[in-house]
Formats: C-alpha cells, structure tokens, sequence
C-alpha cells in the first residue's frame, strides 16, 4: 500500500493561514506551518519550470570502488551564488554534437555543468557534501540522474552510497 504524501502549506509574508483552513480541504494529510520568509523550503524564483528542457539534472560519474565525480547540468542559473559560495565550481563542456544556425554556419555545442570532482565516499565528511549540495543548495529540487563511467562493483562504497544515501532521497529520480 502506498504511504501518503504529506504536503505542507507555507505561510509567508503578512498572510494568515489557520489550522482550519487545513482541516477544511479534501486532503488528510495538509500541515499548515507558521513560517517566516527565511523558513520557505524554496526561495523566491527558485521553483523549476515543470516542462521543458531545462530542468536540473544530476549526473553521477563512477570512477572507481571509492571516488564519484557529480555534475549538475541544465536550469542551475538561479543558484549560481549559492553554488560558487560552497565551491561547486562551473564549466564549460564541448558537447559530441554540432548546430546550424538561421545562416548556415555550423558550430559546436557547449553545455555548461557544476563539478564535484572525485569525491570519496568513503569519507563521510566528502559525502556529505554532495548530500548537502542537493539539500542546502538546491532545496530538494527534484532532478533527474543518471549513473555514467564505470561499472559499479557490487558491496563497495560507491554501491553502498548510491543505494543508501542517494536513492532513498525522494527528489533524485533515477
């Protein structure tokens, strides 16, 4: 049976909302909590679009038993600030494919991603900020990931970090 979804309604701002608004609705399981701007899970105009191309990917790079590198790619422009401040630096990255544009000249594609390079999960404190970066920076934003590079052998760090930690989050769709 499937658990149900709790969904909290946020107040902000001068609004207020009762407990009895909550009980009013449909749903059983509304939370109303008194927050102040600060408290939001998301900040201003930092809500993802809910179609199109450009919604945050999360890219995990196997490199070995112990050592992931973690590239965000797509709609990370919002927080750009908040990722340079927690040293997930940016690149540039030449993509395999080429345009054309309205003149007829081809070029070549460049996509621009975040970096974690060759983190050791082992090491609790490295892992752990890959956890914060998509807690803390990014807000619990969903994304879609993908696992790329190696193979991951079975019962290392790796495995054990991508089953226990990552795949348990419920905004990481895999």
């Amino acid at each position: 049976m499937p658990t149900a979804r709790q969904v909290q309604i946020n107040q902000h701002g001068e609004q207020q909302i009762t407990n009895a608004f909550a009980t009013d609705l449909n749903y059983e399981h509304y939370t109303v909590v008194s927050a102040t701007d600060d408290d939001l899970p998301l900040k201003w105009y930092q809500c993802q679009p809910v179609v199109g191309k450009k919604i945050v990917t999360m890219v995990v790079q196997v490199e070995d038993e112990k050592h992931i590198s973690v590239l965000w790619g797509g709609n990370t422009w919002a927080f750009r600030q908040a990722l340079d401040e927690f040293g997930v630096n940016g690149a540039y990255f030449e993509d395999d494919s080429e345009s054309t544009n309205k003149d007829g000249d081809t070029k070549s594609n460049r996509r621009y991603f975040r970096l974690l390079k060759s983190v050791d999960v082992s090491d609790a404190e490295a892992a752990a900020k890959i956890k914060a970066t998509i807690e803390d920076i990014f807000h619990c934003l969903c994304m879609k990931v993908s696992i790329e590079g190696s193979p991951i052998v079975e019962d290392s760090p790796v495995s054990e970090y991508i089953e226990r930690e990552l795949k348990t989050m419920r905004n990481l769709h895999f």
